[in-house]
């Protein structure tokens, strides 16, 4: 359970670290060739989260509070609206998990006031890279709460910078830390009442932490309930994990790769999305490497990137797909796969595949 002022947001921000390392993994096995997968037209269906996951552990805020209670607003502003930040930290079998919390509000910046929204606002949980501090990819965060989004990233021990002596293979505790994570904000009596609708609940992982996000939906090593859509953004399916991986046809699955990453291989995304059983996206990003897709153009030259214009395409192409698929199925839009395809419809930049099966262009390293 959580400890502290229930029905309360903290009003200031965890400082996260921001020393950046090498970046985490390689996967450079067998990669294929560049391809272009053609937009499909298959339509898909939205599914609905009957359950939240439950927790045992603790949570404590860091700073004073700021409450969350008061009247709801007449009429709700339409987006983009203004990003509070706040901090938290989540107690996971014995490990502290400094979280970061955006979410819609009157005002930007730390500890503003959260604009209220009846019934609360959709959830996302952000796992980072391995050796990746969250706040590298606050420009991809922001644009999720700036269009009604509660979007929290927790600094995981010993796979983020400042958190610990830096240990890869700590990265199968995750699933089970993501768990407490998910548990304890999207308690309808927790530190976050009132705040988040505990019925939508998203989860999204960029290279290590899309590892820890599939396995998290797919594995029955880590499953967590109550999950309505799920985002990989250039993962992979593990052995290290253990458990098998069984696709859960109940959530939706959009996954992001770049054709020139050497990171983790386009065929380890391709394995995800060609098993996965319920509505799927595959978005191909031609080109793109790693990194530049997903991180803060401040953050690049650690990781040996550029900020150039394509750089940039990359990026816009990952907020607005991301975007469209997160009002998809965890807001419940009512517009169809074609919207998401035609956010996608990028030439030169990137192609989408809505449905059908991807070729598989080599292999995935540590891949069951």
């Amino acid at each position: 359970m959580l400890v502290g002022a229930a029905v309360a947001v903290v009003a200031v921000m965890v400082v996260v670290a921001t020393t950046l390392g090498s970046g985490g993994r390689t996967r450079a096995a067998t990669a294929g060739s560049a391809r272009t997968f053609p937009v499909s037209t298959s339509a898909s269906t939205a599914s609905s989260s009957t359950s939240s996951s439950t927790s045992t552990s603790t949570s404590t805020s860091t700073s004073s509070s700021t409450s969350t209670t008061g009247a709801t607003s007449a009429v709700l502003p339409a987006p983009p609206y203004a990003v509070g930040v706040t901090g938290l930290t989540v107690s996971a079998a014995g490990a502290s998990l400094p979280t970061t919390v955006r979410y819609p509000a009157h005002a930007s910046g730390s500890g503003a006031k959260p604009l209220q929204r009846s019934g609360g606002w959709p959830l996302i949980v952000f796992s980072q890279g391995y050796d990746i501090s969250p706040e590298a990819y606050s420009r991809l965060l922001d644009s999720w709460a700036r269009e009604g989004y509660v979007v929290a990233a927790p600094s995981y021990p010993y796979t983020t910078p400042g958190q610990g002596e830096l240990d890869e293979a700590n990265i199968t505790v995750h699933p089970a830390e993501l768990k407490v994570v998910v548990g304890d904000l999207a308690d309808p009596g927790g530190i976050l009442a009132g705040m988040v609708d505990s019925t939508r609940i998203g989860l999204v992982g960029h290279s290590d932490g899309g590892d820890v996000t599939d396995a998290a939906v797919n594995n029955t090593c880590c499953r967590i309930p109550g999950v309505s859509a799920a985002i990989i953004l250039a993962g992979a399916e593990l052995r290290s994990f253990g458990g098998s991986y069984e696709p859960n046809p109940s959530v939706p699955l959009l996954v992001v790769q770049g054709d020139g990453d050497t990171i983790n291989v386009p065929a380890c995304s391709q394995q995800i999305y060609d098993s996965a059983t319920g509505a799927r996206y595959y978005l191909d990003l031609l080109g793109a490497g790693h990194h530049a897709p997903y991180l803060d153009p401040s953050y690049l030259a650690a990781y040996h990137g550029s900020d150039d214009t394509r750089a940039a395409a990359y990026r816009r192409a990952v907020q607005a797909v991301t975007l469209a698929f997160w009002q998809r199925y965890l807001a419940g839009a009512t517009h169809s796969a074609a919207t998401i395809e035609a956010d996608a419809h990028l030439p030169g930049v990137a192609t989408l595949t809505a449905g059908p099966a991807v070729a598989v262009t080599g292999s995935c390293p540590g891949a069951p």
